[in-house]
């Protein structure tokens, strides 16, 4: 009787580990990511170098969080489709569009 509920203990506990597992790989957004922390390293540079002002560097960030939040949505359920990728990339490449514009568009942040 122990033995079976050995057994029955180790078979659920693995169970539930190859269950998590599955669901966070299926969560995985790695190059979603990597092109978010790219971005933000960009915003940042740039108002470091005094490229963006701050009304730009804000409204760069905004961009960010919104991306963010869009990517979170789509990994409620637990998978993220191709809809909801190329949803995510569109919102990506139109902020990476706009952080190259507003960086070389000659306006100076204020001390600079």
């Amino acid at each position: 009787m122990k033995l079976t509920k050995y057994f029955l203990g180790f078979f659920l506990a693995f169970a539930l580990t190859v269950a998590f597992n599955s669901q966070t790989q299926a969560q995985s957004t790695p190059k979603v990511k990597k092109r978010q922390v790219n971005q933000k390293k960009r915003i940042r540079n740039g108002v470091k170098s005094g490229e963006l002002s701050k009304k730009e560097a804000t409204k760069l960030r905004k961009q960010q969080r919104n991306i963010k939040k869009t990517k979170r949505a789509a990994k409620a359920d637990g998978k993220v489709t191709r809809k909801e990728r190329k949803q995510i990339q569109r919102k990506q490449n139109r902020a990476s569009k706009n952080i190259k514009r507003k960086k070389h568009n000659n306006r100076k942040r204020k001390g600079n």
